[in-house]
């Protein structure tokens, strides 16, 4: 779910804020025949955390787990 989001113009990217940071989605040029994407992550502690968190919640070992 979008904290915030930061729009333009109609068909031009446009900007969301989430918990993990911001990330800009929407059209590029739409007669280019070649589609593209890019990512770039800046790595911080909680960054870190925050997917280290996820992939633990979300491994075998945790299903497996009988302790209550």
């Amino acid at each position: 779910m979008p904290l915030n989001i930061a729009k333009g113009e109609k068909n031009v990217p446009y900007a969301l804020e989430t918990v993990l940071g911001w990330t800009i989605q929407g059209p590029v040029n739409e007669s280019s025949k070649y589609p593209a994407v890019v990512n770039f992550v800046e790595s911080d502690a909680w960054l870190q955390q925050c997917v280290e968190k996820f992939w633990k919640l979300d491994s075998d070992e945790c299903l497996a787990d009988d302790t209550k």
